[in-house]
Formats: structure tokens, C-alpha cells, sequence
């Protein structure tokens, strides 16, 4: 009878498996939304230029590292992009976008999705605003039509994050894959001490 050798590469490979997990448990959380839905026709807004700008303060309904910004914002003709800023109550800068591109006007048109860089944490019932201007050469226009705006005459936009604090189930996955990996140390050190005697246990 021989000692069996067990498997260090699959036991690896769990170990990968079950802490990639842990980021596909990451889900979008909503801070703010007034996104009727992420596909719309566009009717009517506030016309984002080097004259109008528009501002939208917010107010957050959840802890969260900002992710992303999803707006309902079109081009009217200009074929330039806006930009967009995110302040908090104090008017500080916490993220800031430059040269968006919006969609030309159409049917069926689909929201803007924007990525959040630096990620600012944005607290539960603090107060935000989301403000959108314009070049010279710019004629976008930030829609708050009943099609795509939860609460029209409001402009429609979305604004999500990511968990600032792991959630129990993600610690959980953390901890089985550090025990996987400290078994994996363990083995190697049982197969060292046992691999000098391993001839002599062949019955």
C-alpha cells in the first residue's frame, strides 16, 4: 500500500475559484435613481449649451462608492460631447467628466452610461448635485420626459455604487479561501515529512 498523493493543483484552482467569487458577488447598489428605464424616446428637456447649464441635486438613499452615472442625455445636432460634474452639499468637486458623447436624436435611444474613476463615497441622506455643461459648440439635452423619467418634469438620471464595507457573505468566501490556501501549506509540509518514509509503507 502506497500513501497517496493528493491533488496541490486542484486544490489551487478551488482556491482561485472561490475568491474570484467574492468579486462576482458585487452588486450594483442604487444611490439615487429617477431612471424610468435605460432604453427611451426622447420628448422633451433642458437644453445643455455654452449659455444653459443644468443642475440636479439628489439626495442619497444608500452608502456607497459611486460606480457609475447613467443619463438620459441626447445630442440635438452639435455632434460634441458635454461634460458633467458631481459636487457634494459644500459645491466640492468629487468626480468630474469632460467631452461625453450623447447619442443623436432618435427612437428607441439608450441611456449614457458613465464610469465613475476615483470613486468618491457618497453617504446615505447627504445631498449631491450633478451639474451639465457645455462648449460653444455644444446642444445636448438632458431629457425629463414621462418616457425615461420616473418623476418628469425632473431630469432622468441613475447614479450606483459599489459596497463600501464587505458583506457578510464575501467575508465568509475570504475566510474559506485563506483556510484553502493555509491547507495547501499544511499538505506541502506533510508531504515532506512523510516522502522520506514512503518506500518503507509499500506492503
Amino acid at each position: 500500500m502506497q500513501v497517496k498523493r493528493l491533488n496541490l493543483n486542484r486544490l489551487v484552482l478551488t482556491f482561485v475559484a472561490v475568491m474570484s467569487s467574492v468579486s462576482l458577488l458585487k452588486a450594483d447598489i442604487v444611490i439615487f435613481d429617477n431612471l424610468a428605464a435605460t432604453t427611451y424616446d426622447p420628448s422633451v428637456g433642458y437644453t445643455i449649451s455654452n449659455a444653459y447649464h443644468q443642475s440636479e441635486s439628489f439626495v442619497a438613499t444608500n452608502t456607497a462608492n459611486l460606480s457609475q452615472v447613467l443619463i438620459a442625455m441626447w445630442d440635438a445636432g452639435s455632434n460634441h460631447g458635454f461634460d458633467l460634474t458631481l459636487t457634494d452639499s459644500l459645491s466640492t468637486v468629487l468626480e468630474s467628466w469632460t467631452d461625453i458623447p450623447a447619442p443623436p436624436v432618435g427612437a428607441n435611444l439608450l441611456v449614457v452610461d458613465i464610469f465613475s474613476v476615483s470613486h468618491p463615497l457618497l453617504t446615505e441622506g447627504q445631498t449631491y448635485t450633478l451639474a451639465a455643461t457645455g462648449t460653444i459648440d455644444v446642444l445636448d439635452v438632458w431629457d425629463r420626459g414621462g418616457t425615461v423619467s420616473l418623476n418628469p418634469p425632473e431630469a432622468a438620471f441613475r447614479v450606483l455604487g459599489t459596497s463600501a464595507v464587505p458583506e457578510p457573505s464575501s467575508l465568509t468566501l475570504w475566510g474559506l479561501g485563506i483556510a484553502s490556501f493555509g491547507g495547501i501549506f499544511s499538505l506541502k509540509k506533510w508531504r515532506a515529512t512523510v516522502a522520506p518514509v514512503q518506500g518503507q509503507i509499500d506492503d
